[in-house]
């Protein structure tokens, strides 16, 4: 009985730490926007630079560079709502797990309160 009571502590140890980093990957997923935004900064600076190197005369560089920078902005704005439901569905797991009833010890059956 020892082995069950030590395989379901490991066992909600594990699924703990799986929800937590859920969690923090859903964080990081959440901030797409900002990281989209990012990406748009650089990509639009980066065209920019190209611009001014090789002037107007090849707008295929210019839009090679602005379809790259509105699609990292694209991929941020597809980011957010996948984290944030990756955060709310951790989050309710998390609950239901910090409810959850600890093991039975040795003999299968819980232990009266004290004063009982």
């Amino acid at each position: 009985m020892k082995a069950a009571i030590a395989i379901d502590v490991t066992w909600l140890s594990q699924k703990r730490s799986l929800v937590i980093s859920g969690l923090v990957i859903g964080s990081i997923l959440a901030l797409g926007p900002v990281w989209g935004l990012l990406g748009t900064v650089f990509g639009m600076s980066r065209a920019f630079r190209q611009l001014a190197g090789s002037g107007i005369s090849d707008p295929r560089v210019l839009s090679a560079s602005v379809g790259e920078a509105l699609n990292l902005t694209m991929a941020g704005l597809l980011a957010c709502p996948i984290g944030l439901a990756l955060i709310v569905v951790c989050a309710i797991a998390l609950s239901r797990l910090q409810k959850a009833p600890p093991p039975l010890p040795e003999g299968g059956r819980a232990s009266s309160p004290p004063g009982a």
